[in-house]
């Protein structure tokens, strides 16, 4: 009997024990504290076995050290707060990888190859390539319009954007002599970042009529922000010139009031006669890559026409110093092209490639200065070779005081370039001051 009852202590005992071990290994408590001297014991956090979780599992941050994979065809990684094909980011369509911006549409991720050398990576359209020629830079003229869509191949780290505004018109006096337009200013700025497909909004300034002063032209990286000058989207802009609106010639477009990392002012327009035997000043010349336009040539106390002012660091317009013979045009920045003074009866020259043009004379029977001479060829179009460049300013009108006739200035060259003066002996008829021309943008980048 006491052995028996010996045998069931001890098996009570053993079983009991057994009870406990396995109470103890089955058993599992969450960390009581923060890690790292809480971490869970293996294989929850150290553990080399896989464990799978069949709900959702949120945490502030992730590092994986290894392969990651995202289980299943056509999944998404999304960002934001959106999760799937409404959402944005990167997908698995069916082996295509693709990726979409917010707000955007799904687009395949483009396939970028390995050039050798010599060759270089450039975009066909649809998708980049190696070509072995070489890429030529590609030049558009912006004239009109407000919008422009960014080409397919357009190039954020190789391009440039250059900008002239409109010229001042001249002065249509009551009497007397009127002084000349303002050219207009220049900037120019490089590797403007754009997005290929989007739109952009810019201003081409328009050229001012009879005392009136020339547009600003600007140019901007969005369709927003961009209603004037001083618009914070505006990446290059210039300043027009000013109209004259008596016988003190009109400003030239200030530099300082440009945007841009190259910036030159437009030429002053001259000045006009005060008395009614007096001539009209010659608007001034539009600046340009090469600097600043010039100044126009002032009427003297006589009855003849100041020259234009000459572009892009051309020379200053003559004044008119005698009746019978008008101020020469400015020359270009290449000294050339000013047009000739108006003598004894004839009208004041034409002034070519960016040189201003000619007073007319004050005695002859064609009071007309000449037109500035539309600028040198700075820019070629790539797509129809048309050339662009600054223009000169227009001669001052003559006064034919003898016969109490006046006479009108000449117009502004393109592009930016300010208009002569008129001139009015009687009081009785006014004649028309030269407009000033209107601005230009200049797109130039290399694919």
């Amino acid at each position: 009997m006491v052995v028996r009852l010996s045998s069931l202590v001890v098996s009570f005992l053993i079983g009991s024990a057994l009870f406990i071990a396995a109470s103890l290994v089955l058993a599992w408590t969450g960390p009581t504290q923060a890690p790292p001297n809480g971490n869970v014991s293996a294989p929850i956090n150290v553990g080399t076995t896989d464990q799978v979780k069949n709900a959702g599992l949120a945490m502030n941050a992730l590092a994986v050290f290894g392969n990651a994979i995202i289980s299943g065809t056509s999944r998404y990684l999304n960002f934001g707060t959106v999760a799937g094909s409404s959402g944005y980011g990167i997908r698995d369509n069916a082996g295509s990888m693709e990726f979409k911006r917010s707000g955007g549409s799904w687009n395949a991720i483009p396939i970028i190859p390995t050039c050798p050398e010599g060759n270089t990576l450039v975009s066909n359209g649809t998708a980049w390539e190696c070509s072995s020629t070489p890429q030529s830079a590609v030049t558009t003229f912006l004239t009109s319009g407000t919008s422009w869509t960014v080409p397919a191949d357009w190039n954020s780290s190789n391009n440039t954007i250059e900008v002239i505004g409109g010229g001042g018109g001249g002065d249509t006096p009551g009497s007397a002599g009127g002084g000349g337009g303002g050219g207009s200013a220049y900037s120019k700025t490089t590797n403007v970042t754009l997005t290929p497909g989007a739109s952009v909004t810019y201003a081409v300034g328009g050229g001012g009529s009879a005392e009136t002063s020339g547009g600003d032209t600007y140019f901007c990286s969005s369709t927003s922000n961009c209603a004037s000058l001083g618009g914070s989207a505006v990446r290059v802009g210039a300043k027009g010139g000013a109209g004259a609106t008596s016988a003190i010639g009109g400003a030239g477009g200030a530099a300082a009031s440009g945007v841009g990392s190259v910036t030159y002012s437009g030429g002053t327009g001259g000045n006009g006669g005060e008395s009614s035997n007096d001539g009209a000043g010659g608007g001034g010349g539009a600046a340009g890559p090469n600097g600043g336009g010039n100044n126009g040539g002032n009427s003297g106390r006589s009855a003849s026409g100041g020259g234009g002012g000459g572009a892009n660091g051309g020379s200053v317009g003559s004044n008119s110093t005698i009746q019978s013979t008008g101020g020469a045009g400015g020359h270009n920045r290449l000294g050339s092209g000013g047009g000739a003074g108006g003598v004894s009866n004839g009208a004041g020259g034409a002034g070519t490639n960016g040189a201003g043009g000619g007073g007319a004379a004050g005695d002859a029977s064609d009071d007309t200065g000449g037109a500035g001479g539309a600028g040198e060829s700075l820019w070629i179009q790539t797509s129809n070779s048309a050339t662009a460049g600054s223009g000169g300013g227009g001669g001052g009108g003559g006064n034919q005081f003898e016969s109490f006739r006046g006479g009108p200035g000449g117009l502004g060259g393109l592009y930016g370039g300010g208009g002569g003066g008129a001139s009015d002996a009687n009081g009785s008829t006014q004649y028309a001051s030269g407009s000033g021309a209107q601005g230009i943008i200049i797109i130039t980048y290399t694919p």
